[in-house]
């Protein structure tokens, strides 16, 4: 029976990124006279992370506190005898084995969490459970809400691979909030009913993401530049798929043309040997290319919106397609003109040539001229900038993202309320 507020619990296993600070904003925007939120993370987070939670008016709780190994989830990937199996007997055959290879996975390492899970749903005021992660990442927590009979709403932020097993779970979801709609596409790709999925943008804090007085010759100068210097950063974490290497490329080739133009990279990255492979990889490039003192590194940095406003244009590389692409809308926000791949979130977020602009993936040449078109043509860029806030202004508010969640609440409710009946 759902009581006066209704009661929602957030479960989010990851601390860090894209995925909490949109979780941050929507429990931010929540109409607290309707809904009462709790967060329930894995493990505990940063303390600045725990008390931007606390203060926008959310009860915070840790499903396993001090320790970070619990409820890893690893994902199920085709490699090795795998890939075999679908090169000697089929599509079909493989899939079978996947499925049959993930519940094993799941019943070796993943079922303790389902148990804490449920416990935990138990003890706490649950009218909803919202799963912060997908439905890859969140299936023990979605099948301990469902051995509870709560009603379940799942966030899609990533591109994963699925079995047979997630889908028979999803029986248990009563909406998917698909960041994009390359991610909608994915979910209903593998069986998940179209009726079942809704298109969720994320939205941007335009309280933290808005223009400001910078003094940006100051910040710049920590880089050794100054205020002749055309710069375009990158910000996220070092990933493998995020395109790095064409974006170092992409300075290069627009340098040799104008040379005043730079690069930023911003973020730090997921301790994984591939990552710091990667990373090693990308210093290099920069050194083999001569460009030590042309693109920096700047590693982790809490300043990301004075940065932005100091750049000429953010750069989204993506060498695969973005789930969505926060950094799009944040540098929209602050009136930075963007440059993205064409590919998932940026192609849903961007009209080509109106609010920012678009390349092909993995075409360091193209992501060039973009640059050299923004930092050679002052009235397009004030244009783009214009039209970026619009754009923020007119899809990416957090009143529009926690509108489009509380309707998948009602929704749930409903289908709850009609179950009991």
């Amino acid at each position: 029976m759902v009581s006066e507020r209704i009661n929602i619990l957030y479960v989010a296993e990851f601390t860090i990124g894209g995925s909490v600070e949109s979780l941050h904003s929507l429990v931010t925007g929540l109409d607290k006279s309707r809904y009462s939120p709790t967060v329930l993370f894995y493990q505990e987070p940063a303390p600045l992370i725990r008390s931007r939670f606390e203060e926008a008016g959310a009860v915070v709780s840790i499903l396993f506190p001090g320790d970070a190994a619990n409820g890893s989830s690893a994902g199920i990937t085709r490699r090795g005898f795998q890939a075999k199996i679908r090169k000697l007997f089929g599509r079909h055959v493989e899939e079978l084995y996947a499925s049959l290879k993930y519940l094993y996975l799941f019943l070796r390492f993943k079922m303790p969490t389902f148990l804490a899970l449920r416990r935990r749903f138990s003890t706490l005021p649950v009218d909803i459970a919202h799963f912060n992660n997908g439905l890859a990442t969140d299936m023990p927590g979605i099948l301990a809400a469902a051995a509870l009979k709560l009603p379940a709403v799942c966030h899609v932020r990533a591109f994963a691979p699925h079995t047979r097993v997630h889908v028979w779970a999803a029986r248990y979801v009563s909406t998917f909030l698909c960041v994009s709609n390359a991610i909608r596409e994915q979910i209903i790709e593998i069986g998940v009913a179209p009726s079942k999925t809704v298109v969720c943008h994320d939205s941007v804090n335009q309280q933290r993401f808005r223009k400001s007085e910078v003094d940006c010759d100051e910040l710049l100068s920590e880089f050794g530049w100054n205020g002749t210097n055309k710069v375009f950063g990158l910000i996220g974490r070092l990933d493998l798929w995020k395109g790095h290497e064409y974006f170092i490329d992409a300075v290069d080739i627009a340098r040799r043309t104008d040379p005043d133009i730079c690069g930023l990279i911003v973020g730090d990255t997921t301790p994984t040997e591939k990552n710091w492979i990667y990373i090693e990889r990308l210093y290099k490039r920069v050194d083999v290319l001569g460009l030590e003192t042309i693109v920096r590194f700047a590693g982790h940095r809490t300043d990301i919106p004075e940065i932005l406003q100091c750049l000429n244009a953010v750069v989204c590389s993506s060498s695969s397609p973005e789930p969505f692409g926060l950094m799009v809308v944040e540098g929209m926000a602050v009136g930075t003109p963007v440059i993205a791949t064409n590919a998932g979130g940026p192609a849903d977020m961007i009209s080509d040539g109106e609010d920012g602009l678009l390349v092909p993936l993995k075409d360091s040449a193209a992501m060039a001229e973009a640059m050299l078109r923004i930092a050679g043509d002052r009235s397009l860029a004030g244009k783009i900038s214009a039209a970026g806030e619009r754009t923020v202004a007119e899809r990416f508010t957090i009143a529009h993202h926690v509108s489009n969640v509380c309707n998948a609440y009602d929704v749930a409710l409903k289908a709850d309320l009609a179950r009991e009946t």
